[in-house]
């Protein structure tokens, strides 16, 4: 398994446009349970702790993997809130 680890956002978009299939962690929740029980075993990790860039919180990695163990839901969506996502596309 690769570890990729950028220090900044936009090198986090380039390692991600240039590994389509890396899986991007911070808190790890979902990835490492999955890697430890065998369901998964990604080519590529690509970590993204070092980023000073991004939000601290990892609710947002939960949220777009739908994981059954996130709480956040229910209060993000009662107050209307948004969420912005950013994606470099491979060239």
């Amino acid at each position: 398994m690769d570890l990729l680890r950028p220090s900044t956002w936009a090198d986090a978009l380039e390692f991600g446009a240039r590994h389509p299939d890396a899986s991007p962690i911070t808190g790890g929740t979902d990835v490492m349970t999955e890697i430890n029980t065998g369901h998964r075993r990604p080519s590529t990790l690509l970590d993204l702790t070092r980023v000073d860039e991004r939000n601290r919180a990892t609710l947002g990695g939960t949220m777009v993997t739908t994981s059954p163990v996130c709480n956040g839901y229910p209060p993000l969506v009662s107050s209307g809130a948004e969420m912005d996502l950013d994606r470099l596309e491979a060239s």
